[in-house]
């Protein structure tokens, strides 16, 4: 799920996923009816989280591996699975090695998630126009 066709299209030719959807999307139908066993949410966008709540069902896997002050700010709202496979970040903990060790074996391509190499100097001119193309861009490296 995401905002973003392009990034989407990416999702799909990168990873092979087929069941792409933009927030809001009526997708719990069919097979689907029941909601999804896992959701995993990578963004620490509190829209994207709060998209992804109805698509679980309580007894359902959840992991948040972004987390932030929008997402903080959910506090008891947000939903509590029943059961016991709910994950939070551990902020550099074993999933950020595994993802280090995915990359350096080459199974993450990193080079296709690449938007823009943009050098420190340059970002303070440069920000605003980022920001506004957020739905073109996947990752900014920012180089010294």
């Amino acid at each position: 799920m995401d905002l973003s066709d392009r990034r989407l299209a990416l999702a799909r030719r990168l990873c092979g996923f087929d069941l792409l959807h933009r927030p809001g999307d009526d997708i719990l139908t069919g097979e689907l009816a029941q909601g999804f066993d896992v959701v995993f949410d990578a963004t620490g966008s509190a829209p994207a989280i709060e998209a992804g709540f109805p698509l679980w069902p309580m007894a359902a896997a959840r992991c948040w591996s972004a987390w932030s002050r929008a997402t903080s700010a959910f506090g008891c709202r947000v939903p509590q699975p029943r059961g016991p496979h709910h994950r939070q970040p551990q902020r550099a903990g074993p999933d950020f090695d595994r993802v280090i060790a995915a990359i350096r074996d080459g199974l993450i391509p990193t080079d296709a998630l690449l938007s823009e190499v943009v050098p420190l100097a340059d970002l303070p001119d440069r920000f605003a126009a980022l920001v506004d193309d957020r739905d073109d861009i996947v990752k900014i490296l920012v180089t010294p």
